[in-house]
């Protein structure tokens, strides 16, 4: 499991029982910007190498699918807030559906 955010205190013990059953969770230390987060995604990809990709929340599914990898992406669109009221979002998820059907044309 790959966070944007450092952890929080409130999921330490969620995080030890996740570890406990094997499951690798990856924190930044710091809270990065938008290129850090990027850097952050790529090095655990290419660490971990997974057979697909499981984005949970609009600016996580944003984040990944940029990352130049063929690793299938399933993603769950939703968040807490209203992402594309910010047109650049709006404009980048444009993008990413329009660079994906070329790509599988």
């Amino acid at each position: 499991m790959a966070s944007l955010l450092p952890q929080q205190d409130d999921f330490a013990g969620i995080r030890a029982e996740l570890q406990a059953a094997g499951v690798t969770c990856m924190f930044p230390e710091v809270r990065y910007g938008r290129i850090g987060k990027l850097l952050h995604l790529y090095r655990v990809v290419r660490q971990f190498r997974p057979d697909f990709i499981v984005a949970h929340a609009t600016l996580a599914a944003l984040y990944v699918r940029l990352l130049p990898v063929h690793t299938p992406i399933a993603w769950v669109m939703h968040s807490g807030v209203n992402d594309f009221e910010n047109g650049a979002l709006k404009r980048a998820e444009l993008c990413c559906r329009v660079a994906r059907e070329r790509s599988s044309a």
